[in-house]
């Protein structure tokens, strides 16, 4: 199982993730990144870019909402 104190999820349309393998290929020749790896190195690349680092260091992450489990009602319930 995941460990969810160390890694999150995000979801990316086809189109983008066809993107992602193409520019993978582009960045690193050569080299297979996954995705993940991918979306790593372009956000620390524009973490550097805009001089962020020292903003980065001190940032407090979004907690993570959750979510409230609300039964189904299945057939026969009335």
């Amino acid at each position: 199982m995941t460990d969810i104190t160390k890694y999150r999820n995000m979801s990316l349309t086809h189109d983008v993730y066809t993107a992602g393998h193409l520019l993978t290929k582009e960045i690193t020749p050569g080299i297979e990144l996954s995705m993940a790896q991918l979306a790593e190195l372009l956000i620390m690349e524009k973490i550097k870019d805009m001089k962020l680092e020292d903003k980065l260091a001190s940032y407090k992450r979004p907690q993570i909402k959750k979510q409230s489990k609300q039964k189904k009602k299945g057939k026969g319930h009335v």
